[in-house]
């Protein structure tokens, strides 16, 4: 019969649930039991490194509320007092200051215009590029190689019309000279194929690159021309200007006192990296697997005194119940709030602030500026789109090329061109008799259908590679340089004042600023009130919990190499719980598994079945052993990000609906397999260290469970005094032990209340006589220890004593000889004499050797049986009852001599292992 423990449920509730236990899956199961035991452990690290401060605090709190993202500490900064801050600056809003605002902005705009231009003051193309517009303009592009490709698909158009012709006039040898030439005319094709380079063959600087020093000096000339009123600031202005800068400056740097909290908290709330906790290793789940710290698992307490274990860990409790109650606030927020605030924020982060704003040589550059002077600003727009014209005219050519020169090495047109040139060639070396079958192999529909699919489509991307409109708009380029000759008078008038700008490298800083307070747009109380409360309510973990778990330490709970058991358990754990699920991908191994070279994917799948399959669950933590052992030999898959590249890339090139779709769901296999991860070389070191750490964690969990005592006062002896515990939990036992002296108990008491009436002179009176040695004596039962013995001696820790007779010492009594009397000889005759004392002196040997055999360690017991154990237990209860009676306490009431024998079997446990059933051990508790 196999114990069962019934946690706070019905026992047929108990016996269903277990039922549905066993009929799950051995790995599920062992995972399951895997994972206890390494929540445990890893609690059990926590709180050593918590309390000797080993572990870092912020980094556990981290990773079991934050997912490992951020820490607390990077939650903690000024919020409110800096929103507050920047909600209210000191910002001058006056006309002479908004104008000086207006004049720097046009000034930075001009100076990031001409910011690249090499040559300040040059508005004529460059040479070079005007040279090759004239050339382009004048000869197009070299297409020799496209030419001879198109002059050789032409020549098959005329071979297969001839072929045609003399096969249908009977004159097939006349064809044998048109095959050779065919032969000659595809060798060519595919000998100047190779020759395709659109870079090569189109050999043009970008008009827009060159072109855009004029364009960005023009642009710069136009604005001037526009805003040349806007210039003019006055002093006044300037330093109104310098001081809104300054109290931008400051604002600046309290707002990068919040940036970074206010990111870690928008992280928190809508994280996108899943967990991949280290210290927490047992709790991969984060929060959500705390409360199953305390777990009842029946596996589990068969292992060790959960009782005695967890009362230990109550310190690590008081903190897992902090952070569930940090984790119960963050559950219901919201980021919105937050991201209004941090819109609002951002625009304040500027780095590399100047100390002196570099406002001085700004305004400086004014005074270099032709305002005398008439500035006619140049339509730039017209020549602009033309050099843009130019650009993409030549991208076009190169494209067509490109596409021409991936036409023709695409295995299946080289293969449909080399098979009809292997034909032409038996048509050249054939016999005569055989020609005329070869010539219409040459001409079958299916051949020769799919090789004039290929000239066909030759002559279309052909078409394509045409230089005359390119020619064209290098001519409509080049005829307006006498235009830009008049631009570059202009140019020169502001030479100077481009010179000044280009150099000053703070303006850029500047003008973020003046933009920043500018735009900035003021968020509503309401929203700083909401963030405010959402940044307290995640940083809510209370300083003191390590002081407070020092209060609740035992300092009895040690466990060596801690932090490598729990590393190594967690990931090992882990790492199964992977495989587990990559096991669950099947039909996306399937999808991934059949594409060429994916070999070693398959592999993988296999080997995890087969690991699966030889899973088997244990009745012992280091049993499980065997699992990590055999997880080493399952090969992962490296770099299988790449697999989903490849994949992605053959979709997106696929112009076919019905394979593109085909392809999309391989995509999105790679995805679901790629986010379990495929990579099991990180978990290598982990599964080899497990075993030890499993044994390890055995004997530890072990030490928790009750050992073997004996006591005097409340024990059943068996023979060698061996004693069993009892737990609490097996509910079943104690209610047949109940049962069963319940039972007896009314038995006893009607036996002890008939007995007592028949011997009250023995039971109830006091002596008034000596009492005689050839007297039987009455209803006292022998005075000899209650023992049974055992065929083989059992052991114990402690050699347990007989327990002593229950009757207070005898006053010696002194009696005068006497004679016996004739009835005495009549009732005790010599011979029955005899045969008592000898009957007397094996009890008082028996005594002897009981004594003797309990003062020495015993050997172990054999099995003792449920109704076995029951029984001995009756005999205890016998043996109480006795002592009962001889105390000579009145039965005067049932009921209190039943609270005195539910006193007895509340002090009396009986145990049994379920995992040897009958294999039973009575311990005195």
């Amino acid at each position: 019969m196999e114990i069962e423990t019934f946690e706070d449920c019905k026992p047929q509730d108990y016996l269903m649930n277990r039922a549905a236990r066993n009929a799950q899956d051995p790995l599920d199961n062992s995972i399951s039991h895997l994972q206890v035991a390494t929540r445990v452990t890893n609690a059990i690290h926590l709180q050593f490194g918590l309390l000797n401060g080993t572990v870092p605090l912020d980094d556990v709190v981290g990773e079991l509320l934050y997912s490992g993202i951020v820490k607390p500490k990077d939650l903690k900064g000024p919020v409110k007092e800096v929103l507050e801050d920047l909600k209210s600056l000191n910002i001058n809003k006056e006309v002479e200051t908004k104008k000086a605002e207006t004049a720097y902005e046009t000034l930075n705009e001009m100076k990031e215009l001409v910011q690249e231009v090499k040559e300040i003051g040059k508005g004529l193309l460059d040479q070079a590029f005007e040279g090759d517009l004239k050339v382009l303009e004048a000869n197009g592009f070299d297409l020799k190689v496209p030419e001879e490709l198109e002059e050789a698909v032409n020549g098959f158009v005329s071979r297969i019309k001839d072929v045609r012709k003399y096969h249908g006039n009977g004159e097939d040898q006349k064809a044998v000279d048109t095959f050779r030439n065919l032969i000659s005319e595809i060798d060519s094709l595919l000998s100047k194929a190779k020759e395709l380079d659109a870079d090569a063959i189109v050999q043009m600087p970008s008009a827009v690159a060159s072109f855009a020093p004029i364009l960005n000096q023009a642009k710069a000339v136009k604005l001037y021309a526009d805003r040349k009123s806007q210039l003019e600031t006055s002093t006044e202005g300037k330093e109104k200007l310098l001081g809104n800068l300054q109290e931008m400056s400051r604002a600046s740097e309290e707002a990068t006192k919040i940036l970074r909290p206010l990111e870690a908290a928008r992280s928190i709330l809508e994280p996108r990296n899943p967990r991949r906790p280290l210290l927490t290793a047992g709790f991969p789940n984060g929060v959500d697997d705390l409360n199953l710290l305390f777990s009842q698992d029946p596996w589990f307490k068969e292992l060790t005194d959960t009782e005695a274990l967890y009362k230990h860990l109550a310190p690590i409790s008081k903190f897992f119940d902090e952070i569930k109650k940090v984790s119960d606030g963050i559950a219901p927020l919201k980021p919105a709030p937050i991201d209004e605030i941090l819109e609002f924020v951002k625009p304040f982060n500027i780095s590399s602030i100047p100390k002196d704003f570099g406002t001085d040589q700004m305004f400086a550059c004014i005074k270099t500026l032709p305002f005398g002077t008439t500035v006619t600003p140049f339509d730039v727009d017209p020549l602009s789109a033309d050099i843009v014209a130019v650009d993409t005219g030549v991208e076009e050519l190169r494209a067509a090329i490109r596409d021409m020169s991936s036409f023709l090495e695409k295995p299946q047109t080289i293969s449909i061109i080399n098979e009809m040139r292997d034909i032409a060639l038996e048509a050249t070396t054939a016999d005569p008799n055989q020609l005329r079958a070869t010539i219409e192999k040459f001409l079958d529909p299916e051949k020769i259908g799919a090789f004039e699919k290929v000239i066909e489509e030759f002559k279309k991307l052909n078409k394509k590679v045409d230089d005359e409109k390119v020619k064209g708009l290098a001519a409509k380029v080049s005829s307006q340089q006498k235009t830009l000759e008049t631009f570059q008078k202009t140019l020169d008038n502001l030479k100077p004042a481009f010179e000044c700008l280009q150099p000053l490298e703070d303006a850029k800083v500047v003008g973020q600023m003046i933009d920043t307070w500018k735009t900035m747009q003021v968020p509503k109380q309401e929203t700083i009130k909401e963030v405010v409360k959402i940044m307290k309510t995640l940083d809510a973990m209370p300083a003191s919990v390590v002081n407070e778990m020092k209060a609740l330490d035992t300092g009895k709970l040690h466990l060596k190499d801690s932090e490598l058991h729990s590393t190594t358990l967690g990931l090992a754990t882990r790492g199964i719980a992977d495989m587990r699920d990559l096991l669950k991908q099947e039909a996306n191994f399937e999808l991934i598994g059949g594409l060429p070279g994916k070999e070693g994917l398959q592999k993988t799948h296999t080997s995890l079945v087969a690991w699966k399959g030889g899973v088997k669950e244990s009745k012992n933590l280091s049993g499980y052993g065997r699992i990590f052992e055999e997880a080493l030999k399952v090969p992962g898959v490296e770099r299988f990000e790449k697999i989903g590249e490849e994949v992605r890339d053959l979709e997106e090139k696929e112009t076919d609906p019905t394979k593109k779709e085909e392809l999309k769901k391989v995509v999105n296999a790679t995805e679901e397999l790629g986010a379990v991860g495929l990579d099991l070389a990180g978990y290598s070191a982990h599964f080899r260290n497990a075993p030890k750490s499993l044994e390890a964690m055995e004997s530890f969990f072990a030490s928790f469970k009750p050992r073997v005592t004996t006591t005097k006062e409340v024990g059943i002896v068996i023979g060698s005094t061996t004693t069993i515990g009892y737990s609490e939990d097996n509910a079943m036992l104690i209610i047949i032990v109940v049962i069963v002296v319940a039972a007896f108990i009314s038995v006893a008491a009607s036996a002890v209340a008939g007995f007592c009436y028949c011997c009250s002179w023995c039971c109830f009176k006091k002596k008034k006589r000596a009492v005689k040695e050839n007297v039987k004596g009455g209803c006292r039962p022998p005075k000899t220890p209650l023992t049974t013995t055992s065929p083989v001696p059992t052991t114990t820790s402690t050699p347990a004593t007989p327990l002593p007779p229950t009757d207070a010492p005898k006053k010696k009594v002194t009696e005068k000889p006497k004679t016996p009397s004739k009835k005495s000889e009549t009732e005790e005759p010599p011979k029955k004499r005899a045969k008592k004392e000898d009957k007397e002196k094996s009890v008082s040997r028996s005594r002897s050797s009981t004594v003797s055999r309990v003062s020495t360690p015993a050997l172990p017991a054999l099995p003792v049986s449920y109704a076995e154990a029951t029984n001995k237990f009756v005999i205890r209860v016998n043996l109480e009852v006795r002592k009962f009676v001889e105390n000579k306490k009145l039965l005067a009431d049932a009921d209190e001599f039943f609270e005195y024998a539910k006193s007895l079997i509340n002090n009396i446990r009986v145990t049994g292992d379920p995992r040897e059933h009958i294999e039973n051990r009575l311990v005195i508790i």
